[in-house]
């Protein structure tokens, strides 16, 4: 699957869910991020086999899914591919990333 997307520049958790239509068996996740990391900051990556409607009430966290990855600080030193390879293949219809930034330039943006 390849996807360009932005989030809005004031969305606090911006978050993005592919479907991927079918329960699939997911062995790694890929990303391709810009120069600057992305504008990720602690950010995490689920999969489920359900759609993520939204954070929980409008607080900080999606609850649903399985954790995968979890970003400590900036991926600004990462390069420009960040690679998360499973120890275990899991099987998912959904994979669900979102940001935690602390301020408002957290904007996502997955080339």
């Amino acid at each position: 699957f390849e996807s360009d997307y932005n989030s809005y520049n004031r969305d606090v958790f911006p978050w993005l869910a592919i479907d991927l239509v079918t329960p699939s068996l997911i062995s790694q996740v890929v990303l391709y991020v810009n120069s600057l990391g992305g504008g990720l900051y602690n950010a995490q990556i689920r999969i489920s086999n359900y759609s993520i409607a939204s954070t929980n009430n409008g607080t900080s966290g999606i609850s649903g899914g399985l954790l995968i990855w979890t970003l400590q600080g900036t991926a600004q030193n990462s390069g420009p591919i960040i690679r998360i390879k499973l120890s275990s293949p899991v099987v998912g219809k959904w994979v669900t990333l979102q940001n935690f930034h602390p301020g408002e330039s957290g904007v996502v943006r997955i080339p």
